[in-house]
């Protein structure tokens, strides 16, 4: 009998808590979450267990309960570079940490991953749960020393709800931290964020907007535009980005009313992909008539490490004959330095003979050490250094220096007026894009306006040499 109660015991251990850690999972913290809510709702009946309950200064009311979503900042990135055995340490030390400070009736749980959460019972008013959300940030602040003698960093980023809201069930009010904790993690890391319907109006246009681009991925609602990149000098064509356009409600749909939705819901994969092979195709024929073309496309964090992207570009250059050096992959910073795996790839694809450029460059990490070990070509010099130029031109010098001491080509983006062009011509800036030089444009209208001008000139020229 013993042993069976034991056994019992030992599965409840296991149905209710997370192995790692020891901390409640998910379905526990729910559980208690709901009796919790059920004696919040009993005080709402007792105004006098209300006000007892809420002691010197507080207000009386049905109020105090608050629920905490923590998201760990970067910690794919210890997994990536260290190893899940080493971020398994870190978690567990996160949890001491976060145990050691908080109070001893609050609730603290693991909900899978690198996601926590914290319950009180003693948040009276929203000031308590913002001194309590700071504290757990602060806890988080300092360095973690791990079982094997590595000191990390695990910041956190914080979604806040509040009974209060209008919560009568543990479920939603989990939903609305976990609709916190996203305006939190977009705001910037080491950040909190209470929940608020504003919030929510945007959470359900988010799903709605995740839901129209599956339905646009299944039936081709999107298409390529392309911008075209000039040298400098002469404004001679010398390749495009391509940069994608979806068809919504007869309209053109910019990125970025929706890339970021792609990028969060895992469907940036598959877009990215039509993207790519789409660029590559319509190169095909566009580096035939130029040798010297090349067409650049963005590619996200995402892509980078998703299973197979590397023959995907590889199966799309065989099939389309292009050359691989005619093929520019653009990245950001962050992908750069965030992930051992996004490394390895970038190298893999420079081996492939792939063109790699750093898209927005100096608007990330300060870093610059990493320059010379990436498989990098190309800088671009993001459009918030060009839009002051000639006036305040420090930044887009020093990247233009830095470009031609390490034998990088050079790109400034979102030229917009004769000016801006005007400085980088006499700096040297070898290529340059933007609206003054032409807007993003289908492909045909890219060959009608830049390609057909050009063989026609040609075309002349060798008439006039066999006159």
């Amino acid at each position: 009998m013993v042993l069976l109660d034991r056994s019992r015991s030992d599965m409840e251990q296991l149905a209710t808590h997370d192995v790692l850690t020891g901390l409640p999972n998910r379905l526990l913290l729910q559980r208690r979450l709901d009796e919790a809510l059920k004696r919040r709702e009993q005080r709402a009946y007792n105004p006098e267990l209300a006000a007892r309950e809420g002691g010197p200064g507080r207000t009386a009311g049905p109020g105090g309960i608050a629920v905490f979503f923590l998201d760990l900042d970067r910690f794919k990135h210890v997994n990536d570079s260290l190893g899940h055995d080493i971020g398994d340490r870190l978690l567990k030390a996160v949890a001491t940490r976060l145990r050691d400070c908080i109070g001893a009736d609050d609730m603290l749980g693991r909900l899978g991953g690198d996601e926590f959460l914290v319950v009180t019972e003693e948040a009276f008013e929203a000031v308590d749960a913002a001194v309590l959300a700071e504290r757990l940030l602060k806890a988080l602040e300092a360095p973690l020393m791990v079982e094997g003698g590595h000191l990390l960093h695990a910041g956190a980023s914080i979604g806040v709800a509040l009974a209060s809201d209008g919560a009568d069930d543990a479920r939603t009010l989990l939903r609305q931290a976990d609709t916190a904790l996203y305006a939190a993690k977009s705001a910037g890391r080491a950040q909190y964020r209470f929940f608020s319907r504003e919030m929510s109006e945007r959470a359900e246009n988010r799903l709605s907007t995740e839901a129209n681009l599956r339905q646009a991925l299944s039936i081709g609602s999107f298409e390529l535009y392309f911008q075209p990149k000039v040298r400098a000098a002469d404004q001679a064509l010398v390749g495009a980005e391509a940069l994608v356009r979806w068809k919504h409600d007869g309209q053109l749909v910019q990125p970025g009313a929706f890339m970021t939705v792609a990028e969060d819901s895992g469907l940036i994969t598959e877009l990215g992909s039509w993207v790519l092979e789409q660029a590559i195709r319509e190169a095909t024929h566009w580096t035939k008539l130029l040798p010297d073309f090349h067409i650049a496309v963005n590619v996200s964090a995402r892509q980078i490490i998703a299973p197979g992207f590397i023959e995907r570009v590889r199966d799309c250059l065989s099939r389309s004959g292009v050359p691989a050096d005619r093929i520019e992959i653009e990245v950001t910073e962050s992908v750069m330095v965030d992930s051992a795996r996004s490394l390895e790839v970038l190298w893999r694809l420079k081996r492939l003979g792939v063109r790699i450029a750093v898209d927005d460059f100096g608007t990330g990490f300060s870093s610059l050490s990493y320059l010379r070990q990436m498989p990098i070509d190309t800088l671009k010099i993001d459009r918030t250094f060009v839009q002051d130029l000639p006036r305040d031109s420090a930044i887009a010098a020093m990247i233009l220096t830095l470009g031609a001491r390490l034998g990088l080509e050079v790109v400034a983006e979102g030229v917009e007026r004769e000016e801006q062009l005007a400085w980088l011509v006499a700096e040297g800036c070898p290529v340059v894009q933007g609206f003054f030089i032409a807007e993003p444009m289908p492909a045909r209208q890219l060959e009608a306006r830049f390609l057909h001008p050009l063989l026609m000139a040609r075309e002349d020229e060798r008439e006039g040499r066999s006159a």
